[in-house]
């Protein structure tokens, strides 16, 4: 950014000019001495093929002349019906499976994306959006390896290259690849000769019922006829459109999606283009894509602070003359678009994400080459007004139906990195909300404006009643005078302090944690109505947890009731005490011991099955994880297998998304009513799936309840020496059902300590072993001790054991290292039922306790340099000098987390399974990198980034 232009850079051998003015690009790009690609594109051949974008300027100049006709507009306009088909695919059938939970949109947008370029490129469908197409995940792993090789110097000998797993992966990939372009060929020449046959037996009136519309390879066949192109020509050209096209249009729409969820007020415009274009129903036209002005000006500023190609290669074949410097044959000229594209010379405020920097006003005054998203000059992308049409009736189509969010809040977040085009390193989260259920809850409210008589009498009503209903809870107000009130935040009439948790999740835990780690301990927060006291002293966290005045939870959890149950976690106090005691017995270490051979054979699958297939490449490992925790929870807790991991479980997918619709419901205020909640499709869609999560227990309980019978009545006939064959490991609903027949659980009582058991013991250990991953990837040097730990104790070849779990005495230290950063419940919130003495104050009766965890967890008083990850913080040394409420992972006192031991075994084993075999990487450099929300759990805001690279010898 700070070099002058252009400016001498030598990688080892190899010069190259760097290059960033706008009149420097136009000579360049235009110069006949430039046209060629740079030697680093030849990595892409092998899976793009040598077609337009990497052939030597002599073939590229034939190639181009005969190919151009096929991006016409009359022929791009047939297409669009192909566009719209997968376009409404995707918005109707992939994503109505994701809203209302943030998600990563570039695998969804790449699936449909290829299937366009595979209808226009071939002619054919290969379904890749509703099924899990072959195709798509080949090219998607033969594009990881040819990245890595182009950023892997050691890889660029094709001499060393071939001694790897990767070249045989990838000569594997091609030969599909090609395989399936050369069958369609086949399929395509012998159509040819029958039509040519049918066509010469019509009469010329019959001729048009022979015709249909011409896709890419069938204009490259004709010029085979011809003679102007070979069969590996074809195919090779065939390729490149086929990765070009799919690739880079994907990679475009995933940066406007989450540029679309950065700035409302700019989506809210698009949406009304869209409307006034194309209406709510009518599928989008070709002649609308022209239309759709706005649009384009969004997706040009969102192109050009994610320029697709950020920086390219060209060689230099003559010496070229610029700006007074003669730059020599054979070195390399790198076009510094992205720092054209932000340079406040040419975009003033360029981090400012401003759309009316694409009007025709605005563009007018600036250079014409200091917007490059597609290249410029002759040898640009021939692809443009492709591209363009594919990326506006996605978008079109998506925006149209969904209010779409995202967990970035500014350009700055996105953080990019360039492989052969550029891609965010975190990827592209977003969050959709069915645009009718939003207008549906509207009209709700303004249908209330018609009835103004009525509403003035119920006002009157209501201020009497309020004045009541205050007088009734005087003794809050009493005492919370006498409490300090938080400095650091403003108390507003009526609603207190409750606008600094109205929000996002993420904010709603940096504001508690900024006003617990900032106030007087205890301090007074009102949200509207209800009083809570922020904690944040292990001393007085060691009163309140062990207090039996604050056992109860509070109401807020009652939302969790619905899917998980009314179980242990959120019973009454009364209720928990006596199933407290009954249960308990389920989780002495025996037991839990018998449950590791389920532990590792999960573990085993997720590693050699699950997530080897994504050795290489950066993905989002939560989803992973929560499948094997739950089928591990599946079978300890009901004695059922369900193959999550290796099949699309249904009940996986219900419960996510249960869970999902849970925590919306606890953080949105308007949804807290019954009656409200009950008006939307969420509600409903609650119902369908806790029936059905219910039924599924049922039905368990059934067959087990006959088993049981069976098995009694076949003891009672066997002589005792055979007893011992009857025998089978106990699980935890087995252990419910014998409390049952001796009538101290009701067959309720049951399926509902079941999915409390199911829900919390899958969603908290996979979100640990999450984090846990991440953190190893962060820091490669205590990742290295884990590892050598883990083969000290386990070897590289034998399963881990149950007297194996105790050993890892490090990994125990990491976990420990990670909860304390990332606590599973970061504020936990307790109701007080009888007036509580602390510190010198009345807590009253009716008031809520905010325990802040995660702000202890990150207080300097306890952990000195609190930011910094160091496993040695619990070192026996280390732990004895702290209060032994300064950390809590899974609280504390006699509410305790009953499956502790439970949790810590599922997370060593999933974790230490993973570690022997692979390195694990991360696009997080810092913990603060990690942006973290509460939902009823911790969880990140960017979701769970990490590459696996198998270790040597593994």
């Amino acid at each position: 950014m700070n070099s002058p232009t252009p400016c001498t850079i030598w990688l080892a051998h190899r010069l190259f000019f760097g290059i960033k003015k706008p009149e420097q690009m136009e000579v360049i790009l235009n110069s006949q001495k430039c046209l060629a690609k740079d030697d680093l594109y030849r990595f892409s051949k092998p899976l793009g093929g040598n077609g337009l974008f990497s052939l030597d300027v002599k073939m590229w100049k034939v190639h181009r002349k005969l190919i151009a006709p096929s991006f016409n507009q009359r022929l791009l306009d047939q297409f669009v019906d192909i566009f719209v088909e997968q376009s409404n695919i995707l918005t109707n059938k992939i994503f109505s499976k994701k809203v209302g939970k943030f998600f990563n949109v570039d695998e969804y947008i790449t699936a449909a994306a290829l299937e366009m370029v595979t209808q226009t490129a071939m002619g054919i469908k290969t379904n890749n959006q509703e099924s899990n197409c072959e195709l798509a995940e080949q090219l998607n792993r033969g594009l990881d390896i040819m990245f890595m090789r182009m950023f892997n110097v050691l890889l660029h000998s094709d001499f060393l290259f071939h001694l790897t797993s990767f070249a045989k992966e990838e000569r594997i990939i091609i030969n599909s690849f090609q395989g399936f372009i050369r069958k369609v060929i086949a399929d395509k020449r012998a159509a040819f000769k029958k039509k040519e046959q049918e066509m010469k037996e019509c009469v010329e009136a019959q001729i048009d019922e022979v015709k249909e519309r011409k896709v890419f390879l069938d204009h490259l066949m004709e010029l085979s006829q011809n003679q102007q192109f070979t069969d590996q020509e074809i195919i090779e050209e065939v390729q490149t459109f086929m990765i070009a096209g799919s690739d880079t249009s994907a990679t475009v729409v995933s940066f406007v999606l989450i540029c679309l969820g950065m700035f409302p007020e700019y989506q809210q415009l698009v949406y009304e283009e869209i409307l006034e274009v194309v209406g709510l129903d009518r599928d989008i036209e070709c002649t609308d894509i022209a239309k759709f002005k706005y649009l384009e000006k969004f997706i040009k500023e969102t192109m050009r602070l994610f320029p697709i190609g950020p920086n390219i290669v060209r060689k230099i074949t003559e010496d070229l003359e610029l700006d007074g410097h003669i730059l020599p044959k054979d070195s390399g000229l790198v076009l510094a678009i992205f720092s054209i594209h932000r340079n406040d010379k040419y975009y003033p405020n360029h981090m400012k994400f401003d759309p009316e920097r694409f009007s025709p006003e605005e563009t007018a005054k600036r250079h014409p080459y200091a917007f490059l998203p597609f290249s410029a000059g002759p040898r640009n992308c021939v692809g443009i007004k492709f591209g363009m049409s594919v990326v506006k009736t996605i978008v079109a189509t998506v925006t149209r139906k969904y209010f779409i969010e995202t967990t970035f809040k500014t350009i700055e977040d996105v953080r990019v990195k360039q492989s052969l085009i550029i891609k965010s390193c975190l990827g592209y989260p977003i969050k959709l909300t069915e645009l009718y259920s939003i207008v549906k809850v509207r009209s709700v409210f303004l249908d209330l404006g018609f009835m103004n008589t009525l509403l003035i009498g119920f006002g009157v009503l209501l201020v009497i009643w309020y004045f009541r209903w205050r007088q009734s809870r005087k003794h809050l107000y009493e005492a919370a005078a006498k409490v300090p009130v938080s400095g650091c935040v403003t108390e507003l009439p009526f609603l207190g302090h409750s606008l600094y948790f109205i929000g996002d999740t993420e904010q709603i835990l940096k504001n508690v944690n900024h006003i617990s780690s900032n106030s007087t301990t205890p301090c007074t927060i009102w949200l509207a109505h209800r009083l809570f006291f922020p904690l944040s002293k292990p001393e007085q966290m060691e009163v309140v947890l062990n207090s039996p005045k604050c056992l109860a939870k509070d109401d807020l959890y009652r939302f969790s009731q619905a899917l998980a149950g009314y179980g242990l976690f959120n019973m009454n106090v009364d209720t928990w005490k006596i199933h407290r005691k009954l249960i308990m017995p389920s989780f002495n270490q025996r037991l839990l011991d018998q449950f590791v051979d389920v532990f590792v054979e999960q573990s085993n699958i997720l590693t050699n099955k699950v997530l080897s297939k994504k050795v290489g490449k950066f993905f989002n490992v939560e989803e992973y994880i929560t499948a094997a925790a739950l089928e591990m929870v599946t079978q300890t807790a009901m004695g059922i297998k369900t193959n999550n991991q290796e099949s699309n479980c249904e009940l996986a997918e219900q419960l996510n998304r249960g869970l999902d619709i849970m925590f919306m419901r606890m953080f949105n205020v308007l949804l807290h009513s019954d009656v409200l909640f009950n008006l939307t499709s969420w509600a409903k869609e609650e119902r369908t799936i806790i029936n059905s999560f219910q039924g599924f227990i049922r039905m368990v309980i059934t067959d087990k309840r006959a088993d049981f019978k069976k098995k009694e009545l076949e003891m009672k006939e066997c002589v005792e020496a055979q007893i011992d064959e009857f025998k089978e490991r106990k699980v935890f609903l087995d252990h419910l059902m014998e409390l049952s027949q001796n009538q101290q659980l009701t067959d309720q009582e049951i399926i509902e300590e079941v999915q409390t058991f199911m829900i919390a013991g899958s969603d908290t250990s996979a979100t640990v072993v999450s984090f846990v991953l991440i953190c190893l990837g962060m820091f490669p040097e205590y990742q290295q001790l884990v590892y050598e730990e883990i083969l000290e104790v386990v070897g590289l070849d034998r399963d881990i054991e149950c007297t194996d779990i105790a050993k890892l005495k490090y990994l125990e230290k990491f976990i420990k290292e990670t909860m304390r950063l990332f606590p599973i419940g970061p504020n936990i919130v307790r109701k007080v039922t009888e007036d509580l003495e602390l510190d010198g104050h009345i807590l009253p009766k009716d008031s809520g306790l905010v325990l802040a965890i995660f702000s202890i967890h990150r207080n300097e008083k306890y952990y000195p340099n609190p930011m910094k990850f160091d496993p040695e913080r619990f070192s026996p040394e280390e732990t004895a000098k702290r209060h032994p409420y300064a950390y809590l992972p899974f609280s504390a006192g006699p509410r305790n987390c009953v499956g502790i031991k439970f949790g810590m075994s599922v997370v060593k084993t999933i974790v230490a399974t993973v570690t022997r075999k692979y390195f694990i990487e991360t696009t997080f450099k810092t913990i603060e990198d990690v942006r973290v929300k509460q939902s009823l759990i911790i969880k990140s805001c960017l979701g769970f980034p990490i590459k696996v690279t198998e270790r040597v010898g593994s």
